[in-house]
């Protein structure tokens, strides 16, 4: 059994922890405002600090630099997104079902969460040309290639049972998909140049035809 003198350090440093986590998250959002206003390159700690409406040692107290702010936003929605094709496959349905449920709706994700398209926006447009980004850019790509390899199994399940088009690997398969899926996060960012509705799903269906018999 703890004291009263005991259970009130206790409590003291749960709220402690608590105020230090909402601390950083008002970090990370107000960071991600300025990045998105002006670009990562003009975005400065005591900017973000003051938008904050906290000191710059404050953020120093979370952050020891820019690029570990952004690369913790990438992280966050790399998880975010994990959570998402989690969610989106469907058991009891075939590879390419299912590989058309996740495409689709991570496009339908991005559209409709304007946190998550502010960030995608920030990767596709800004971490190349920064050497300050470098982690980041090499946390992108093993993501990239584990994801690679996970389309690689799906595919060797789906060709062991003659559902891919003879002669088409599973590797190149794989890479299909993740150069399409690129595209397909750029043009809409960029240009807004389909529907997340029935032409959304038919142009994931056009990769679909090429890769299943």
């Amino acid at each position: 059994m703890y004291t009263p003198q005991q259970m009130q350090y206790v409590g003291g440093m749960r709220r402690t922890n608590e105020d230090a986590i909402l601390t950083r998250q008002k970090l990370l959002e107000t960071a991600l405002e300025e990045f998105v206003r002006v670009g990562y390159e003009r975005a400065t700690l005591q900017q973000i600090a003051q938008n904050a409406g906290m000191t710059r040692g404050a953020v120093y107290h979370h952050f020891a630099s820019k690029a570990q702010i952004f690369s913790e936003l990438v992280h966050d929605t790399s998880q975010e997104l994990d959570a998402l094709i989690a969610q989106l496959r469907v058991q009891g349905v075939s590879a390419q079902e299912q590989l058309r449920y996740v495409l689709v709706g991570i496009i339908r994700h991005l559209a409709k969460d304007s946190r998550y398209e502010a960030i995608a926006r920030l990767i596709l447009l800004e971490t190349d040309g920064h050497s300050d980004l470098e982690n980041v850019r090499k946390t992108l790509a093993a993501r990239r290639q584990r994801q690679k390899q996970q389309l690689i199994q799906l595919f060797t399940s789906s060709q062991q049972r003659g559902e891919l088009y003879p002669g088409l690997e599973a590797a190149t398969a794989a890479e299909a998909v993740l150069i399409y899926q690129q595209n397909l996060h750029r043009h809409w960012i960029s240009f807004r140049s389909f529907s997340t509705g029935q032409q959304l799903e038919d142009l994931v269906d056009i990769l679909l035809r090429g890769i299943f018999i």
